[in-house]
């Protein structure tokens, strides 16, 4: 009988400790803890006795359980400091959390869906692959300053009763989104020596489907009100390629 109630509480105090494990999170430039460089993209679990640096101009948050704060930039914060930012901080679900500290869109999905070329030396392009477009126009912009456009710009699909072309004497072009279907487009382009053709596709929603999808992303916009306008700006990025929606 005391050996299970020795266990009872050795299991009551890992499941104590699981729910307060606090997590730091760099979404831009560097933060030091306890002299260990923490870069974009990394999570560290911190320790009660850690000294947490956020550099300038760095963007840092916290997670604990399902609450999320974002740090100053260029403060020194002990752990006790550091945890303090929770005592006024909003829970969110565990799934809208999960999506904030997921790294799978900065690991994989943005250099998949943006760019296309090598890794030295990658085609910028914009709408991001496969998105549904929730806009009443949209920009199509193909390659960045640094780029040569090697042939106009071509967009077709089953809204389109002709292929459309794009002068390549520009790199941006606007125009209104045309009816409910699936489009691709695409053009040839060099930064080095070697030509690039880009294909990609995106597809129009119908008016229902449009309508979820935007009060969804209005929803998730309200609730990243106690962020920065920085850290806001690049959450909604994230969650709009996470959810392959182009949202202006």
């Amino acid at each position: 009988m005391r050996s299970l109630f020795t266990l009872i509480i050795i299991v009551c105090c890992a499941q104590a400790g699981i729910a307060q494990e606090i997590q730091l999170l760099v979404k831009k430039g560097t933060a030091v803890v306890s002299e260990k460089v923490v870069q974009p993209g990394q999570i560290v679990t911190l320790n009660s006795d850690q000294v947490i640096k956020v550099q300038p101009s760095s963007l840092v948050m916290l997670r604990k359980n399902n609450a999320i704060v974002e740090l100053k930039p260029g403060q020194t914060y002990t752990f006790k400091a550091a945890t303090q930012n929770f005592k006024n901080s909003k829970g969110f679900t565990a799934s809208f959390s999960d999506l904030i500290f997921s790294q799978e869109f900065s690991v994989q999905d943005k250099s998949a869906s943006s760019t296309r070329g090598n890794n030295d030396d990658p085609l910028a392009f914009s709408p991001a692959d496969g998105v549904r477009i929730l806009t009443d126009s949209l920009s199509l912009q193909a390659g960045g300053d640094k780029s040569t456009l090697l042939s106009d710009v071509l967009l077709f699909g089953s809204g389109l009763p002709d292929t459309l072309r794009f002068t390549q004497s520009r790199h941006d072009h606007r125009l209104a989104t045309p009816a409910t279907g699936n489009y691709g487009w695409q053009y040839q382009a060099q930064t080095g020596l070697k030509p690039t053709t880009v294909k990609v596709s995106f597809t129009v929603p119908t008016a229902e489907e449009k309508a979820q999808l935007l009060k969804q992303y209005e929803a998730h916009q309200s609730s990243l009100k106690s962020f920065s306008p920085e850290m806001k700006e690049i959450l909604l990025m994230e969650y709009c390629l996470q959810n392959k929606i182009y949202v202006e």
